[in-house]
């Protein structure tokens, strides 16, 4: 049996290596699976953490030394460290994302202030925590729960060395199924570096997206920042996505942990497991923050309904601050997260009717004060503070929106029509066969996923703790939130297997509870049995998929770290690039058609996404002659004209749709009245194939020498 830990114990490497011998095994088996993919690999994945990875540490732990301090205000002391260390981390993130937007709306974004800032704030957080460790009595052994099962750890070795390893890959080049990161180059980057270079956070008349709650956002923008360089900050952004994945696989431990030490075990290593966590670490998207939000959201809900009156008003702020943080980060937290979270409250077990009125208010209200600063950007920057959502109430209509574009975005993210087999779309089947065909899409792109990113075993564990612990309330509690979540995501989105993500939080709950020291050893080893092999299925497929993308052709891409492979044109579908970035000169200035990838373009560049009033398009449509269009493309100041082809294509094939005046041949027209073709873009490089894009000169100015 693992002995006591006293105070006056030498803190020796010995010591150290005896009371916690499997976490240094784990780390060398976070080792040896990178060394796997080769040494080459190793060392660059190495070299990217030494170099980008201490930006976004920097980040991190400044960020959860602050957030200690802030868990002061809801006064839960005792706390055990887990929970101090952990609410630390997810509020003092999401408390940073808030001052990034709300100093960088004052254009307070120099870098200096903000090493000050982090600086300042780790200190503090340094000392509180110093303080308290000092204040606390020492003197009874602190208790060291017995582990037979620490062994099951090292299930989660390859998955971290695969998150790891995804992190350090440039956006850009994972995933198919998400357009190999379309909207991190659109938006999740795109528009911290907009900022960036204009010193200020403001409304980005371009750019409807921008529009969208942000929290994990303002973090990349703070990596950037730090780094003094937007493309160089791309890293660092994907390493703090990375690290909130970790954090949250950590938060899923320390709900279970509430239970048993066998249960935190469990919640870690199937929500680890889950091809999630390192399918959303290889974009630099938003749904790991709000995974982090969420589970310890929950954590914090599920310890509330085990304490006393008083006690659980405090946790049931705390968990609805983090929601809040959530709903901060997406706008499909609001539905997935906090709408589900404040059944639970709401259904848990009160002692009377003003009890439970009063939780579920305070969960509400912690909620909306903790989302509350998107809602006031939006409305003052639009006018809406759902901006581009509930047009038809605020009216909204800024720069580059208005009725016809708020139309055009909301036919576009209308519930998607689920194809039956026959061609037909649900509005043409009979309405009774509607919910069977949405359950079928469910299980497809949820459960029955081809990838396996939720994981079959983590259903059958979910189930078995149904089983195990169902007399306990909070258990079927967890099971109305799974039963909300998906009936919400199979009738208000568009089926997109991503946005069932938050369904991950109860499911990993359920599955914790199928964990019990009370079960007999029969049960138990059929436990262990099942989670092991669930656990190597999970990583069979999520390494297939890894291999896919970064082997194309039987060689390993050598990408680790390397955003030169996209702003060096090295990437086939970025050959312009190189052109872009290295022969025209420093101050071109380019207008993008068609496409809305601008984050890799060293010189200056506007583009449109498709929703926003495009002032090209409107130029075509108005304009009587094309010595007009090219005019206009005078005074507006451009040097050259970017129009990329296969994008416009894929959109017009699209629920999106594109402009029909943007043709090939008003592009021959326009060479007519001036615009001169100086490129032709193909992925293969060959002139004898279909180009993606061509890139135009446009003349200077009359008079311009």
């Amino acid at each position: 049996m693992p002995r006591s830990v006293k105070q006056n114990e030498p803190q020796t490497p010995a010591s150290v290596w005896r009371r916690h011998p499997w976490h240094f095994a784990c780390v060398a088996g976070v080792l040896a699976c990178l060394c796997i993919q080769g040494a080459q690999t190793a060392q660059l994945v190495s070299l990217v953490l030494l170099t980008d990875g201490l930006f976004a540490a920097v980040v991190v732990v400044a960020a959860t030394l602050g957030g200690t301090c802030i868990s002061r205000v809801f006064r839960l002391e005792p706390l055990p460290w887990r929970w101090r260390i952990l609410l630390g981390a997810s509020l003092g993130l999401g408390a940073l994302g808030i001052l990034v937007l709300v100093l960088g709306t004052m254009g307070l974004l120099g870098r200096g202030l903000w090493w000050a800032i982090l600086t300042v704030t780790a200190a503090i957080g340094l000392v509180h925590l110093l303080r308290l460790h000092q204040s606390e009595d020492h003197a009874k052994p602190i208790p060291c729960p017995v582990d037979k099962g620490r062994w099951m750890w090292m299930l989660l070795c390859p998955f971290v060395a695969l998150i790891l390893l995804v992190a350090v890959t440039p956006p850009g080049v994972l995933w198919s199924e998400e357009g190999f990161g379309y909207d991190v180059l659109e938006y999740h980057l795109q528009t911290p570096k907009e900022y960036w270079a204009a010193g200020q956070i403001d409304y980005l008349p371009h750019n409807v997206y921008a529009n969208f709650p942000a929290n994990a956002e303002m973090l990349y923008l703070l990596a950037m920042v730090l780094r003094g360089d937007p493309v160089d900050g791309a890293m660092s952004s994907k390493l703090i996505n990375a690290a909130m994945a970790l954090l949250t696989v950590a938060a899923a431990w320390l709900l279970g942990r509430e239970h048993s030490v066998q249960a935190g075990r469990t919640a870690a290593i199937v929500c680890g497991s889950a091809g999630w966590l390192t399918y959303l670490s290889g974009v630099a998207y938003v749904e790991n923050a709000m995974l982090l939000f969420g589970m310890m959201s929950l954590a914090a809900l599920l310890r509330a309904t085990r304490l006393r009156h008083d006690a659980r008003l405090r946790w049931i702020a705390v968990g609805g601050t983090l929601a809040g943080f959530a709903c901060g980060c997406k706008y499909t937290a609001i539905l997935f997260i906090a709408v589900p979270f404040m059944i639970l409250v709401a259904l848990a077990n009160w002692r009377s009717l003003r009890a439970r009125l009063l939780a579920t208010g305070i969960f509400a209200l912690t909620v909306l004060i903790a989302s509350a600063p998107w809602w006031v950007k939006n409305a003052v920057m639009t006018g809406d503070p759902v901006f581009p959502l509930a047009h038809s109430v605020f009216h909204a209509e800024p720069e580059g929106w208005g009725p016809q574009e708020a139309d055009h975005f909301a036919r576009s993210h209308q519930p998607e029509p689920v194809a039956k087999a026959d061609g037909r779309d649900l509005a043409s089947s009979n309405v009774t066969s509607i919910p069977m065909q949405r359950l079928q899409a469910y299980w497809e792109r949820v459960h029955g996923d081809s990838s396996r990113r939720f994981g079959l075993v983590l259903l059958v564990l979910a189930l078995g703790g149904l089983i195990l612990a169902a007399g306990d309330r909070n258990v079927w509690l967890l099971l109305l939130v799974y039963i909300a979540q998906g009936v919400i995501w199979a009738t208000t989105t568009h089926l997109y297997a991503r946005f069932a993500v938050p369904m991950l939080l109860p499911l990993v709950a359920l599955a914790a509870r199928s964990a019990s020291t009370r079960r007999s050893i029969p049960i138990g080893a059929l436990h262990t049995a099942i989670l092991t092999v669930g656990v190597i299925v999970n990583l069979v497929s999520m390494a297939t998929l890894y291999r896919q993308h970064l082997y194309p052709d039987g060689q390993k891409l050598p990408v680790e770290g390397s955003t030169g492979w996209f702003t060096e044109g090295v990437h086939p579908a970025h050959r312009h690039l190189a052109v872009v970035n290295r022969e025209l000169p420093p101050d071109a200035h380019i207008l993008m058609v068609g496409d809305a990838k601008a984050f890799y373009f060293a010189r200056a560049v506007d583009y449109t996404v498709v929703f926003n009033r495009n002032p090209f398009v409107e130029t075509v449509r108005h304009a009587t002659t094309e010595a007009e269009i090219v005019g206009w493309l005078i005074d507006q100041g451009y040097s050259h004209v970017f129009v990329h082809w296969m994008e416009i294509h894929r959109l017009r094939g699209s629920r999106y749709g594109f402009p029909d005046e943007i043709t090939p041949d008003l592009f021959l027209r326009l060479g007519q009245a001036g615009l001169e073709r100086t490129h032709v873009f193909t992925v293969t490089g060959s002139a004898a194939d279909p180009a993606y894009g061509e890139l135009y000169r446009v003349p200077r100015p009359a008079g311009d020498g």
